[in-house]
């Protein structure tokens, strides 16, 4: 899989990048979406995951249904370096939300995609957010989801793999992101959005989110810009894209159709 440069200090951050293709053949091809010109979907992981997380949405979002799928692992996680030494602004090293808003503009701006959707879990929503405003390329973007368990039994295997995730994970970005993460207030950035754009909006919560309860998140969002589409999963949790996967794949179709009718 490929790489890219950052812009703010060099490190090399990695990517995944899915198009469909027609040998070989898929095996459970959707012909309905076979011939549709489609957005591209840009996937931004959670904390502390990596882009992998997103491997049940994008198989079947790929090869069912024919998007392509862009899902960077965020600098730190996954297989991308946490700092690169070597930054554009000597004496401005510090990595900070504006710095992973960034790195997400400029590998969608160096892979000029076209029309996207962002699909973004957790921290992702943020950092969509900030992209958004730094770039023109990005400003250009029709939608965006944010997928923000009674308990979900995970299977053993399941459990292993999640914690693979985590652990290739650098423990400084772990621990410095939720600095981050708890240290940004989106409510003004939300109301310009609001108020200055009518890009479609679409949340989808687990109702037995503790973590993140959706009173205290996507209710929110929804009072600040009423056009918000909430989407409330019964017993679920943080982990929707595991717990409901399949549902999550079909509320994302219908939010895409619905945008572009």
């Amino acid at each position: 899989m490929p790489r890219f440069t950052s812009p703010f200090d060099g490190a090399q951050l990695f990517y995944r990048d899915y198009q469909p293709t027609s040998n070989p053949r898929p095996f459970n091809l959707d012909k309905a979406y076979a011939s549709k010109q489609k957005p591209a979907l840009v996937f931004i992981h959670g904390w502390p995951m990596s882009s992998l997380m997103f491997e049940q949405q994008t198989l079947a979002l790929c090869e069912t249904y024919r998007f392509r799928c862009i899902a960077p692992d965020r600098r730190g996680f996954g297989q991308s370096d946490w700092n690169g030494g070597n930054c554009a602004e000597p004496g401005k090293e510090q990595i900070d939300y504006n710095v992973f808003a960034q790195d997400a503009a400029h590998l969608l701006e160096k892979l000029d995609i076209g029309p996207f959707v962002f699909v973004a879990a957790s921290m992702g929503p943020g950092e969509t957010l900030l992209a958004y405003e730094r770039s023109e390329y990005v400003r250009t973007l029709p939608p965006s989801l944010s997928v923000p368990s009674p308990e979900h039994k995970l299977s053993e295997f399941t459990l292993r793999r999640l914690e693979g995730f985590v652990a290739q994970a650098d423990s400084v970005a772990i621990e410095r992101c939720i600095q981050i993460i708890t240290g940004v207030d989106f409510t003004d950035r939300l109301r310009k959005l609001g108020a200055e754009t009518d890009i479609p909006i679409m949340c989808v919560h687990g109702d037995q989110d503790l973590g993140c309860p959706i009173e205290a998140t996507s209710q929110i969002i929804k009072e600040i810009i009423p056009r918000t589409v909430v989407r409330k999963y019964e017993s679920g949790a943080h982990g929707l894209y595991i717990t409901h996967g399949e549902q999550l794949v079909q509320d994302i179709l219908a939010f895409i159709e619905g945008s572009a009718s």
